[in-house]
C-alpha cells in the first residue's frame, strides 16, 4: 500500500479561505471511498481540533501552534522533512502551492491560483518575495503539479513555460448532500428584503482580488 503524506502545516483554521475547504473536502473524500493509500496528515494541533469530521484520519501534529508565516515555513523546511522521512512516506502532497526546499519523497503540489502575480499590491511584501522565490523552484521539484481548473493550468504554463503534460487538473469537490437542506427561496427573499429582483450569489471571501467591484459593475 502506498504511504501518502499530506502537508497541512500552512493552514490556519478559518483564515485561509478556499484552500482550507479544498483540503478538508479532499480528506473527507479519502475517508468515504475505498483507495489504495495509507494516509498520514501533518498539521498544527489547531487544525485537528477545528475539524473533528476528519477524526478518522491519522494525524501527526507539530510541537506547537503558530500564526507566524515564517515559523510555519520553517516547520515545513525542517520538521516536516524530518518527519516524512522518518515515516517513510512514498509521496507527499503539498496543498498550499509551494514545496519545501528539503525532503526526499516524491512531491505532488496543488497550485490554486497565481493571483499574487496579477495583484501583487494585495500581498504582504514578505509573502510576495517568498512566492516569487519559491514558486519556480516548487514547479521544478514537484513530480506532479495539480491545478483546480483549466484556467489556472493555463496561467501556470504561460507564467513559467512548463510542459502542460506535467499538470493535472483536479477540480474542487463538493459534499454529496450540498444544498439538500437549503433555506427555501421565498424565506430568503423575505429575510433579506430582496423582493422579486434577480439575485447573484457570489460565494467568495471579501478580499480585493476577488473583484467584487467588477461583479457589481
Amino acid at each position: 500500500m502506498t504511504r501518502l503524506g499530506v502537508n497541512l502545516l500552512w493552514i490556519r483554521p478559518g483564515r485561509v479561505g478556499g484552500t482550507e475547504d479544498f483540503m478538508v473536502r479532499l480528506l473527507r473524500g479519502l475517508l468515504e471511498v475505498e483507495h489504495e493509500f495509507d494516509v498520514t496528515a501533518y498539521a498544527q494541533p489547531g487544525f485537528v481540533s477545528a475539524h473533528p469530521e476528519l477524526s478518522g484520519l491519522r494525524f501527526v501534529t507539530t510541537p506547537f501552534d503558530t500564526d507566524s508565516r515564517i515559523a510555519r515555513v520553517g516547520l515545513e523546511h525542517s520538521w516536516l522533512a524530518w518527519r516524512t522521512r522518518r515515516d517513510r512516506m512514498d509521496v507527499v502532497h503539498h496543498g498550499g502551492g509551494t514545496v519545501p526546499a528539503v525532503g526526499t519523497s516524491p512531491r505532488v503540489v496543488t497550485i490554486h491560483d497565481l493571483q499574487w502575480r496579477d495583484y501583487p499590491q494585495y500581498v504582504p511584501p514578505s509573502k510576495l518575495r517568498y512566492l516569487r522565490f519559491a514558486t519556480p523552484r516548487t514547479l521544478a521539484r514537484a513530480a506532479v503539479v495539480t491545478t483546480v481548473s483549466e484556467f489556472v493550468k493555463r496561467t501556470v504554463v504561460d507564467a513559467y513555460d512548463i510542459d502542460a503534460r506535467r499538470i493535472v487538473v483536479t477540480h474542487h469537490g463538493m459534499e454529496a448532500d450540498l444544498g439538500r437542506s437549503g433555506t427555501p427561496e421565498a424565506e430568503l427573499r423575505m429575510k433579506y428584503g430582496l423582493g422579486d429582483r434577480p439575485v447573484v450569489v457570489y460565494p467568495a471571501m471579501t478580499y480585493p482580488h476577488k473583484r467584487h467591484d467588477f461583479l457589481v459593475d
